[in-house]
């Protein structure tokens, strides 16, 4: 497909664009420099943004985000459905490794696995959607509590690598890789895990297809209204992955997610 597009208004983008890691009134200066866009230009572009709330300009004449950005930003929130966005990304990652895809979030105690799409295998670690399991125990749980409001102790390697590993930890005869997703403001949203029988799911392979499981976290978190920070996961072991590049993002807080939805069987 061709790459058509307004120059005009892909600066106007980069513009508002330049604000999204900054807290702080950015001037005209600022602007040119984070844009590349001439401080002539930044400033009628500053000024039409202005005339239409998008931008908000203080008494030394610098800039900061207006109340139009966070109505937009509303509405986007209150459109996501958050089975739409987590269940094709569960089919896409489960056709991709060949093992069964989760996610799970926070419900009171334990974790609840919300949506769930089993791999094309005669046999299948045994986790249904609407299941409550341990939070404590298993690789979604402790990814759910280590970036929960109050990690517990022995959180911090999760923290530091940004994925939990479990062999055998709830079930002796499954294995488990599990990164966190994060919505906006970058609140836990849930954790997106692959599982599998412990015969198939070896420490290799866990870790051969973790790189592929953090990507689908970062895209789902995007999806979900996310910023992401690009990062390599750590990774152990020396083994091959089947992705090339993963990403952590850093969270605010948790949120529990209500609900359940079958997928596939």
């Amino acid at each position: 497909m061709a790459d058509y597009g307004i120059g005009s208004v892909d600066r106007a983008l980069d513009v508002l664009a330049a604000f999204k890691d900054c807290g702080d009134p950015l001037g005209l200066a600022d602007l040119a420099r984070l844009t590349g866009v001439n401080k002539t230009t930044v400033l009628r572009i500053c000024s039409s943004l202005e005339r239409r709330g998008f931008l908000l300009r203080d008494h030394r004449s610098r800039y900061r985000l207006g109340p139009a950005m966070y109505e937009l930003g509303k509405q986007y929130e209150s459109g996501i459905h958050l089975g739409d966005v987590v269940i094709p990304m569960l089919v896409e990652l489960a056709d991709a490794v060949r093992e069964s895809a989760s996610f799970h979030v926070r419900s009171g105690k334990a974790r609840l696995c919300m949506y769930r799409v089993n791999a094309h295998h005669a046999v299948v670690d045994n986790v249904k959607t609407g299941d409550h399991l341990p939070l404590e125990r298993g690789a979604p749980g402790r990814v759910l509590l280590a970036y929960g409001p109050l990690p517990p102790s022995g959180s911090e390697e999760i923290l530091r690598n940004g994925y939990a590993l479990s062999f055998g930890d709830r079930d002796p005869h499954c294995a488990a890789v599990s990164v966190p997703v994060f919505k906006i403001d970058n609140e836990l949203c849930g954790a997106l895990s692959v599982s599998g029988p412990r015969e198939r799911f070896t420490q290799a392979y866990a870790r051969k297809i973790l790189p592929a499981v953090v990507a689908a976290a970062e895209r789902m978190s995007v999806r979900l209204g996310a910023t992401p920070f690009r990062a390599q996961p750590v990774v152990r072991g020396g083994a091959r992955p089947l992705a090339a590049r993963g990403s952590v993002l850093a969270p605010k807080g948790s949120a529990p997610v209500r609900g359940a939805r079958n997928v596939r069987s």
